[in-house]
């Protein structure tokens, strides 16, 4: 198994805290921006589960993306990440 390197390590742990403060912020910015059309996409619009859903995707994938950049080497790095975010939509 491949360990991570410290620099990994500071991506990852501050990767998952920005997106725990967006996927907050999500929760309610549709209400801040007076319902717009252009944050409904990302953002909860009411309280339903796919709401919920959405405030864990968007951020995850967004953050996934930036970190793509420091895992270049892993051919599997994709497919991990998609992964991780289907679980965790799905529980």
């Amino acid at each position: 198994m491949k360990t991570l390197n410290k620099t990994a390590l500071k991506v990852l742990i501050i990767s998952s805290i920005l997106a725990s403060l967006l996927g907050t912020l999500l929760h309610f910015l549709y209400d801040l921006t007076g319902g717009s059309l252009l944050v409904a996409p990302f953002s909860g619009t009411n309280e339903s589960t796919f709401e919920h859903m959405k405030l864990l995707f968007w951020p995850m994938l967004l953050f996934a993306a930036l970190q793509s950049f420091f895992f270049r080497d892993r051919k599997d790095f994709w497919c991990i990440k998609l992964r991780g975010i289907l679980f965790g939509i799905l529980l």
